[in-house]
């Protein structure tokens, strides 16, 4: 999964990072989607690699449920605690701290952790065993209640308006334990983030690999290669400065994505019967063309040299505004289905 130092890039429940865990569903899809094979075909694969193919399948399918229980965490309540956090911050000054005068904005209560903890018990009870994730895991569920404690606290005193009885003695007290907290927090989501990110680019290709070698499963690949392509290009708009983006790489990638694109819309343009059977798949492809757009935007600012420090992330190929078209297109990639 990706870091999410700008806007948050989520990870696909796909990722990242994405439709984890769905040989299965591309499976059925495929037998719903071609053409009839004639027995000779099917009949000339060698079966010992079919056979492998199928248990490697099966082991990744397994491994792709376990990770999206964990990244149904890294998505909800990181993204929520990183919401909550911009928002105290626009009314209290990172190192000055709370004013009473600004009091009343309040602060915003950091959801998901409830759901988050089972998912993550579930998850470490599930197999195969993942001993580094799942190690890690441990140290994040063991820092999320910590953090909720404590962001529970917070968000009590703000909400109950009890900054009017003690002048925000309390809440200037807690201004930079609840910080702190944050950065402790974030620290340990990234650390996972990092470990299922890994595994899931390993399950990713496995997967695509697979689809590859199926003449009956070229728009799921398509689709596959789509999202695994948008990832890598959205790890090369991570940057701050313009000097950090490698122009002539970072347009390959753009026209490599680019590409890929166009070839999805031109099959499910000559197969309209198999696009009407994977809902959402016109949102999907708006909001991939869209993500497409603005890297492109990026990779002109870097080639006409506007500078990024004093634009608004709102600006034509700012990196913020990649990322939050990476982040709407993962969205719309987590709800395809295959009906």
């Amino acid at each position: 999964m990706t870091s999410r130092r700008f806007a948050g890039v989520l990870l696909a429940i796909v990722g990242g990072s994405s439709l984890v865990g769905c040989d299965k569903l591309y499976a059925a899809a495929a037998k719903q989607m071609a053409k009839p094979k004639a027995t000779a075909v099917a009949a000339a694969k060698p079966a010992p690699s079919a056979q492998q193919g199928s248990a490697e399948a099966e082991r990744d399918s397994e491994t792709g449920e376990k990770i999206n229980l964990y990244i149904s965490c890294l998505n909800g309540v990181s993204d929520s605690a990183r919401h909550s956090r911009s928002r105290y911050l626009r009314w209290a000054d990172e190192k000055r701290g709370p004013v009473l005068s600004q009091a009343s904005w309040g602060f915003e209560s950091v959801s998901g952790g409830p759901e988050c903890t089972a998912a993550l018990e579930k998850a470490k009870a599930s197999k195969p065993a993942l001993p580094e994730v799942d190690a890690v895991a441990d140290a994040y569920q063991k820092a999320l209640s910590e953090f909720l404690t404590l962001t529970g606290e917070v968000y009590k005193y703000y909400d109950q308006h009890d900054y009017n009885d003690d002048k925000l003695a309390k809440g200037k007290a807690m201004h930079a334990p609840l910080l702190a907290g944050f950065d402790k927090f974030f620290a340990a989501s990234d650390a996972l983030d990092e470990k299922i990110s890994k595994l899931n680019d390993e399950l990713s290709q496995r997967r695509l690999a697979r689809l590859s070698k199926d003449p009956d499963a070229h728009f799921p690949f398509l689709i596959e290669k789509t999202e695994i392509e948008a990832k890598t290009l959205v790890k090369s708009s991570h940057i701050r400065t313009l000097k950090e983006l490698d122009l002539t790489r970072y347009s390959e990638l753009v026209e490599t994505y680019g590409n890929t694109v166009t070839e999805l819309e031109g099959f499910a343009e000559a197969h309209k019967d198999q696009a009407g059977k994977v809902s959402s798949f016109s949102s999907f492809l708006y909001q991939a063309k869209e993500f497409g757009k603005h890297s492109k935007d990026l990779m002109r600012r870097k080639r006409d040299n506007k500078e990024i420090a004093n634009s608004s992330t709102s600006s034509d190929g700012h990196p913020a505004r990649v990322m939050e078209a990476y982040n709407s297109f993962i969205k719309q990639a987590n709800s395809l289905r295959f009906n």
